[in-house]
């Protein structure tokens, strides 16, 4: 078993321990639901009139904490508050995800509290819980464990839903200055009122792209806020920040803004290189970056000439090492071209251009692991024009 699915398999029993411990502090209901039950010490058990039976469901639309059941919402945010969450110590993980049902068994009763304390702007990032391991920009949904207070507590809100709980995710939405819980909160009203918040949520996503870029954030979720912003454009396929991600592309220190760059070509497709272009010329490109660029401009190698030109001007670089010029060798068989089963006849052109360009290159005097490189090259590419060659021609049966 993969230690991936070790990970989920461990989450999801400290979920349903979790549910199953918050299960067993509810009492159970009377067994004489008329008359009430009497204790070993001779104290009546039944509620007083007016009162729910502390064993029975309760709605998410019961106002009023029930003894035995519920704990006042203050109560509970302060435990939550004051909790420290371990990922070793199980136990700490089970009473957080305990309160967190019992906040949003509250229902819309809790959304006043909850919208003070987030105001408040408190909060406990759980590091480990979330970040590394969500692919790319997206921020899932529905957490197995929140990684951080805040964001339980939007979850818990998200849950409860109404028009109370839109109202507080618009509020968070813009005071945040968490890129996470920009992307979040986007996720979330989209799917409590499609389409109504897109404004706001690109709003919001532009004011903190607009920021400086902060020295090497303390956790994962703060590292990857670009890619969480640029990600709420890009996924909707916004344009409005598109301009601005192309002044952020190459920054101060020289680095590469990759959710930017990656935000852009994902909007300009091909021409992207036109980007990749003003790039490679501007003089205060580092050499540790050019790799970077190449590898942009690799994408479109057999379709642009420009893209053409770049590769072949990082094959003789001196501030592309050795590794590198062979990495771009090897990304001609794979980048700008679709998997072999989505191959198809539009990609012959770009191929076999690819091809000639490795014969040309290769001819010249070349060090042995580039000629290597181009020689590996050269077999997949063929491979890859033969089954291209081999596919049904339209209307043939």
């Amino acid at each position: 078993m993969k230690p991936r699915d070790l990970l989920i398999g461990f989450l999801a029993g400290l979920v349903l321990s979790a549910i199953a411990y918050w299960a067993l502090l509810r009492p159970g209901p009377a067994s004489d639901p008329a008359a009430g039950a009497t204790s070993a010490t001779g104290q009546s058990n039944s509620n007083p009139p007016g009162t729910a039976d502390s064993g029975s469901r309760h709605s998410a639309n019961d106002t009023q904490p029930i003894p035995g059941d519920r704990q006042p919402v203050a109560a509970l945010l302060a435990g939550l508050a004051s909790a420290e969450v371990n990922r070793n110590q199980p136990g700490s993980i089970r009473r957080l995800l305990v309160d967190l049902e019992r906040l949003k068994a509250q229902g819309p009763a809790a959304l006043p509290a909850i919208r003070e304390f987030l105001r408040s702007a408190q909060d406990a990032d759980y590091d480990g819980f979330g970040g590394r391991e969500w692919a790319g920009s997206h921020v899932p949904s529905e957490f197995v464990i929140p990684p951080s207070l805040r964001l339980g507590l939007l979850e818990t809100v998200k849950q409860i839903g109404g028009p109370e709980a839109e109202s507080i995710l618009l509020d968070e939405l813009r005071v945040t200055g968490r890129g996470v819980e920009v992307a979040y909160i986007a996720g979330a009203l989209q799917e409590m009122a499609p389409d109504r918040h897109r404004e706001a949520v690109f709003a919001a996503a532009r004011d903190l792209l607009s920021m400086p870029l902060p020295n090497r954030a303390p956790n994962a979720l703060d590292r990857s806020d670009r890619e969480f912003l640029f990600g709420v454009l890009k996924n909707a396929k916004n344009e409005s920040y598109l301009s601005g991600a192309r002044e952020q592309l190459l920054q101060p220190d020289g680095r590469i803004d990759r959710p930017a760059l990656s935000y852009v070509q994902s909007l300009l497709g091909p021409e992207t290189v036109t980007v990749a272009t003003q790039l490679w010329n501007d003089p205060r490109l580092p050499n540790r970056e050019k790799a970077s660029v190449a590898r942009l401009a690799t994408d479109y190698v057999g379709v642009s000439a420009e893209a053409d030109g770049i590769f072949e001007a990082a094959l003789q670089e001196p501030g592309v090492s050795s590794g590198q010029r062979r990495d771009l060798i090897d990304d001609l068989t794979e980048r700008g071209l679709p998997s072999r089963r989505r191959l198809s006849a539009a990609e012959l052109p770009v191929v076999e251009h690819r091809l000639a360009l490795i014969d040309r290159l290769a001819a010249a005097d070349v060090e042995p692991a580039m000629a290597q490189a181009f020689k590996k090259a050269r077999e997949d590419l063929q491979r890859t024009r033969e089954a291209i060659l081999k596919l049904p021609t339209p209307g043939s049966k």
